[in-house]
């Protein structure tokens, strides 16, 4: 029996670590699981989504790929299907995907700490045109989407 290959991506700031536990979880369930690693804080947003297209291909060559991603890893996978065709994943899981950008960088875009703290895809979440999520359209596959209903906005604005 062959086994189903998870390819796990974090999210902006996050780590491999990050996404350890649910990788340990899926492997007890019997799935292979890899994470996706990237320096997201260091390069772009398009970057991140040529280096996650590279991995999903070379895990692909055994077959399609679920995919379970969070954050800015759910704008690397649309990327991903846009560029490159949503043919190679199997089921995707997105959780609390920022699908038009996310209004909690909005206040600090023009902060000089911002980009020297969260790089180039800290601005690419954005709710403005300039934003990556503006470009991406509709979701191009089917996936289950896992968001949360509390925003961290007001705990942001008071801080």
């Amino acid at each position: 029996m062959q086994t189903a290959e998870v390819l796990l991506v974090h999210g902006l700031t996050g780590k491999a670590k990050d996404m350890e536990p649910l990788a340990r979880y899926l492997s007890g369930r019997g799935y292979s699981t890899t994470v996706f690693s990237y320096p997201s804080t260091r390069i772009t947003v398009e970057q991140a989504a040529d280096r996650l297209a590279k991995k999903v291909k070379r895990l692909a060559e055994g077959g399609r790929v679920h995919l379970v991603a969070h954050s800015l890893g759910t704008l690397l996978i649309r990327m991903v299907a846009r560029d490159h065709g949503a043919g190679l994943f199997a089921r995707v899981v997105l959780l609390a995907p920022p699908s038009r950008g996310t209004p909690l960088v909005e206040p600090f875009l023009d902060r000089w700490w911002f980009s020297k703290v969260y790089g180039p895809a800290g601005k690419s979440l954005s709710t403005r045109e300039t934003g990556v999520a503006a470009d991406l359209g509709p979701v191009p596959f089917p996936c289950a989407v896992i968001a949360g209903t509390k925003s961290l906005t007001r705990i942001i604005h008071e801080a």
